[in-house]
């Protein structure tokens, strides 16, 4: 990954991003190209990417983008915690003899 990077999707505002960082980008529809501009002296760079229209989050990795290592963009899911019915007893660690 590239020490400093700054990216701009569909000819949106360049966002400058350092090792590590990570942004939200909002989009509508599938297909989209990334532009970006590298701190290292490479040239600009295009990268077209395409999103499946059935999920709602995706990850994107720029320096897999960079260098064409498949798959680029991934489903990005949120860990949901279990929950516990109104009928269903909470385990508080409490034992009653």
């Amino acid at each position: 990954a590239p020490d400093i990077i700054t990216v701009s999707v569909d000819r949106g505002k360049g966002i400058e991003f350092f090792r590590g960082d990570r942004d939200r980008f909002i989009l509508s529809g599938s297909r989209h190209v990334l532009r970006g501009e590298v701190s290292d002296g490479r040239p600009p760079f295009e990268a077209p990417f395409t999103l499946p229209l059935r999920e709602d989050m995706y990850l994107l990795s720029v320096p897999k983008l960079l260098h064409g290592i498949e798959p680029a963009v991934e489903i990005f899911r949120t860990a949901q915690e279990p929950r516990q019915g109104a009928d269903e007893p909470v385990d508080t660690g409490v034992t009653i003899p």
